[in-house]
């Protein structure tokens, strides 16, 4: 089952983040969900990290792909799907 023949116009709005380490699964395979997605007009985000591997998970020290968490949160927040906590 390829993922990007999935999409739809209902597809929710998504945030993919991958790297160029991942040996499970390839880069292309999210570029191409990207392409899916704009196809569509699903609103989409996304970001190639060099560093992280498949399922880096919030480990720090892997440069700039340890930022991803962050990235995540606000992208959440900008959809109003995160409340700010004060």
């Amino acid at each position: 089952m390829s993922l990007e023949k999935q999409v739809t116009a209902n597809t929710p709005p998504t945030l993919l983040i991958h790297t160029q380490a991942d040996t499970a699964v390839p880069v292309d395979n999210s570029i191409l969900f990207y392409q899916a997605l704009t196809r569509a007009h699903v609103p989409a985000e996304m970001y190639l990290l060099e560093h992280g591997g498949h399922g880096m998970g919030m480990r720090e020290g892997l440069g700039t792909s340890s930022l991803w968490p962050r990235r995540a949160e606000e992208w959440l927040r900008d959809r109003g799907l995160l409340k700010v906590s004060l």
